[in-house]
């Protein structure tokens, strides 16, 4: 799909023929609030880091000569999300499931010539987990989530799909 026409009427046009994302690195820190609202209901504010390297094919049209290059970018998505769960609070198991609305920022970094270009964006996530109360004040668990991330740079229109698996350490107040 062709990514912008430069010069309005020449023969010059750039496209990206395909995007492989593979996979990366995640980290999350949260803080949450239970019972605020309701009996079994949690509400909370994550800041989650992804980054991964995602391989791209650019395509290059110039005065009917058309040229492919590959890429290796870089990609850092640093989102906010506002959450609501159901969290079972009685006992030492936890099991909850939740989701929530956010925003934040997309890092792109591609090699030289092409260097970096960043921009807003917003996300949705659903996640499902399980904390397991190791003493009075500490917990241990494993989750998973799926985020939708949809931003913009210079007019491209961005969309990632990600699914994260992750292991949790908390501390009450």
């Amino acid at each position: 799909e062709d990514l912008f026409e430069p010069l309005e009427g020449t023969s010059l046009r750039v496209a990206l023929d395909d995007i492989e994302s593979g996979s990366g690195f995640s980290a999350g820190l949260g803080v949450w609030v239970d019972d605020w609202i309701g009996r079994n209901i949690s509400v909370g504010f994550d800041y989650i880091y992804t980054g991964f390297e995602p391989s791209t094919t650019l395509r290059l049209d110039i005065l009917g000569i058309s040229r492919s290059i590959d890429l290796d970018a870089d990609v850092d998505l640093h989102s906010f999300f506002f959450n609501a769960a159901w969290r079972k609070h009685e006992g030492r198991w936890h099991p909850y499931a939740g989701g929530g609305i956010g925003f934040g920022f997309i890092d792109l970094d591609y090699p030289a010539p092409f260097g970096g270009l960043d921009g807003p964006h917003a996300g949705l996530q659903a996640f499902i987990g399980v904390d397991y109360d190791i003493s009075e004040r500490f917990y241990i668990g494993g989750s998973t989530r799926s985020y939708y991330i949809d931003g913009r740079i210079i007019g491209v229109d961005l969309q990632f799909l990600e699914l994260i698996v992750m292991g949790n350490l908390g501390v009450r107040f």
